[in-house]
């Protein structure tokens, strides 16, 4: 059973704990991952069970409900007609109330703000579900045939991109660290502080 099937759904905001100056010093989760995996795993998953439920789903869906559950997110569950977006808000919410960490509204829209970023990384790859085929993968979600073709478009993204055998692991996300992997060109600009200021405010754009 899904976690957003578990729980009633509270409203966001009444789970959220008032902002300080720790919360709000951060720019980004990236290297954070794990600080929120309560809330990025259960999102993530979400998003893969329904991208394999609905092959029709593309990554440009993602980012619009998530942009607007972050111009929303003090709503109540009705106001969200879109499944994608209630699906995300139910999940988010059982996430919140079943989770150790307490977090603030910064650091969720920092989470959000994160998958977003996620989606715009393999952009380049000329694949409308560039992101939702890789989620699944990460999360070991694919059937033997499923994971079959996969591989075999990574394959020819080698070919393409002249990836070496490490970088091809890394960005299939089958690397032993267990985080999202990244492109070069944006982890050059993360590690750049101006850009990670800039990272909320503009959802890695």
């Amino acid at each position: 059973m899904a976690i957003e099937e578990k729980l009633e759904f509270v409203p966001l905001k009444k789970l959220l704990i008032k902002e300080n100056e720790t919360s709000e010093e951060i720019q980004t989760i990236f290297k954070r991952e794990d600080e929120y995996i309560e809330f990025l795993h259960p999102i993530e998953n979400f998003l893969a069970q329904s991208y394999l439920q609905n092959k029709k789903m593309k990554d440009i869906d993602v980012k619009k409900a998530l942009r607007n559950i972050k111009l929303n997110y003090d709503k109540d569950i009705s106001f969200f007609q879109n499944e994608i977006e209630k699906g995300i808000m139910n999940t988010t919410s059982s996430a919140l109330q079943i989770a150790c960490k307490k977090i603030t509204k910064h650091e969720l829209f920092l989470v959000f703000s994160y998958i977003i970023w996620c989606t715009k990384n393999r952009k380049h790859l000329g694949d409308s579900r560039a992101y939702l085929k890789w989620l699944c993968n990460f999360l070991n979600l694919y059937d033997k045939d499923e994971k079959k073709q996969f591989d075999e478009e990574y394959d020819e993204y080698r070919k393409e991109f002249s990836w070496s055998d490490e970088k091809l692991k890394i960005l299939k996300g089958e690397n032993s660290n267990d985080i999202p992997p990244v492109s070069e060109e944006v982890v050059a600009a993360l590690e750049s502080k101006k850009e990670a200021e800039d990272f909320e405010k503009n959802d890695g754009k």
